[in-house]
């Protein structure tokens, strides 16, 4: 039956990202590192590895445009108090100064603010790591900005090769017909304990210290 069917599946899948972890684990030779990200790619990473969430950016998201925003002027953002804004959603969205985020997988403001306080404090400098995904408003003069932003280590998911981006990574079949990269935390299909995240070599990225 089709609930036995989805029990096995999930077992299944559970046990084939299990050696897939295993593997990316042992060749993780980076450690206590920052990965800040736009949307919840780098919250899966960071689970997938086993990693500390040195970050205040998991499970949440920003406009693209708030995103580089925040990323340009880092330390003046981190330095802000977040402000619960009334809106629309199910779930807690809040300003910091002038750019909005969406904590969509929080259930309440209060603790959205206090899990962001408590990975802000955590966030290691000297080891940053910087993502984007193009999705939500991300233009292609976005990313250019993105490009030369100031950071050792970036990284820009695209929705088609860029090579003018340097730092552009584009993951074969993942563009959306709306010109987004799709949500690259879901599987790949449902006997496969891969990700689409997963056919980016992310552990090799954390590696270049």
């Amino acid at each position: 039956n089709e609930v036995g069917y989805m029990k096995i599946s999930k077992y299944y899948r559970a046990f084939l990202r299990t050696a897939l972890n295993s593997e990316n684990k042992k060749r993780l030779a980076n450690r206590n590192f920052t990965i800040l990200c736009n949307n919840c790619v780098g919250g899966v990473i960071l689970h997938e590895l086993g990693e500390r969430f040195n970050s205040p950016t998991v499970n949440l998201f920003f406009g693209a445009e708030d995103y580089i925003k925040f990323l340009e002027k880092l330390d003046y953002y981190l330095s802000q108090t977040l402000v619960e804004v009334q809106s629309d959603k199910d779930y807690p969205v809040a300003k910091l100064d002038d750019i909005t985020i969406y904590f969509m997988h929080y259930p309440s403001f209060d603790e959205a603010k206090r899990i962001w306080e408590k990975r802000t404090a955590r966030i290691n400098r000297d080891n940053l790591y910087i993502i984007l995904v193009q999705q939500n408003g991300c233009t292609e003069g976005l990313l250019k900005k993105f490009d030369e932003l100031p950071y050792k280590h970036k990284l820009a998911l695209t929705a088609h090769p860029m090579p003018e981006i340097k730092c552009s990574h584009y993951i074969s079949g993942s563009e959306q017909p709306n010109g987004d990269v799709m949500d690259l935390c879901q599987y790949k299909g449902k006997f496969t304990g891969r990700r689409w995240i997963d056919d980016y070599d992310y552990v090799g990225y954390l590696n270049m210290k």
